[in-house]
């Protein structure tokens, strides 16, 4: 048990260790320059945000982008609380902000796929940005996401994380680090794994030459099937900034249920990576079963050593984002992320077996 406990925990740090090369490629500062702005079409599509819809706007409108060359398209998507009226109570206020409602007549699309695909033929735009109504935006957002794109780059993404504000926000905003610094990581080393559609944006001419999401593979994560979808269907490149300038700032799920439905959307939708993913998800979940039964089958020191081990390595690895971040406060809750990471890391699987329903804003998808 010593010898699979070593070989499981030296397949981990590999794991991490070339993802963190990867990252590393991504914490370089965009640099192309613009010489005249594109048109760009910032897309949010929102159900029953009656709550959240505001903030967000709020800080899209402070956008540093020329108000001639920005158009930002808000998406009722079938809300029935308040969603509709704030919306069209800051679209008369600002005129950056567009009202559309999504089209209910038959379709191929469901879900926020079908409200996304609606919105991108009204837009103008050369470039597309989406976030999520429960996002805030940086001022410096669009311009130095652009600042990433070349002649050959067709999707830029980047992190969304939660503030550790109390124990429930900071688990979670480890968790978000973690798993983006993943995403980031696999990018980094040309081989993609994930994305967050609250921050990501892409060329419409990209999008079109896939044929839109009519043409992509329905996933319950619909903003990676496009990633994945452009990356492998078309010669254009894909980067996931690891900078300051661009993180988006997210709110965390306020109860078990909430995390319960999140983790299984994003573990159905990740069923469809490629080989790496799977090694990805089996180091993980090994090593989860170590850190939880361990301690049953090795001497009290080899165990403690795993605990430190993990401890360190994966600090070492979120260290990047937390530094450029400057979210310090979160790694004094890391111990209890190891424990809820490996909790539902384990768990997870086995969820997806026998619970194969997904919830998304209490419709099933």
């Amino acid at each position: 048990m010593q010898l699979i406990i070593f070989i499981i925990s030296v397949l981990y740090f590999l794991e991490l260790a070339v993802f963190f090369m990867g990252m590393v490629r991504n914490m370089k500062r965009g640099s192309v320059i613009h010489d005249n702005l594109p048109l760009v079409s910032v897309i949010v599509s929102a159900k029953n945000e009656e709550a959240v819809i505001a903030r967000c706007m709020e800080s899209l409108v402070k956008l540093d982008y020329p108000e001639d060359k920005l158009e930002i398209l808000m998406v009722n998507d079938g809300s029935v609380d308040r969603t509709k009226d704030i919306i069209l109570g800051y679209c008369e206020k600002y005129p950056a902000l567009k009202y559309l409602e999504t089209d209910t007549s038959p379709s191929t699309l469901r879900g926020k796929a079908r409200a996304l695909a609606q919105a991108i033929k009204s837009a103008k735009g050369e470039f597309i940005f989406t976030t999520d109504a429960d996002c805030v935006v940086k001022p410096s957002w669009v311009k130095e996401m652009l600042g990433y794109y070349d002649e050959r780059t067709g999707v830029v993404s980047s992190y969304s994380i939660i503030k550790p504000k109390n124990v429930n926000w900071a688990v979670q905003s480890l968790d978000w680090m973690y798993l983006l610094g993943i995403a980031c990581g696999s990018d980094g080393i040309n081989d993609p794994l994930s994305c967050v559609g609250n921050n990501m944006s892409y060329r419409k001419k990209a999008y079109e030459e896939i044929g839109g999401y009519e043409k992509v593979k329905y996933s319950v994560t619909e903003d990676f099937m496009l990633l994945k979808t452009i990356r492998t269907k078309t010669k254009w490149k894909t980067k996931f900034a690891l900078n300051s300038d661009t993180v988006n700032y997210t709110l965390p799920c306020t109860s078990f249920m909430e995390i319960y439905r999140q983790k299984k959307r994003w573990g159905k939708g990740g069923l469809n990576i490629v080989f790496l993913g799977f090694l990805v998800g089996l180091f993980g979940w090994s090593i989860s079963i170590a850190l939880l039964s361990g301690w049953l089958f090795v001497p009290a020191c080899i165990y403690i050593a795993l605990l430190v081990f993990k401890f360190l390595i994966d600090l070492l690895f979120i260290l990047p984002a937390i530094i450029k971040f400057r979210e310090y406060r979160a790694i004094l809750y890391l111990p209890l992320f190891e424990i809820y990471f490996s909790i539902y890391a384990v768990a997870l699987p086995f969820i997806l077996l026998f619970d194969r329903d997904v919830i998304w804003k209490e419709q099933k998808v």
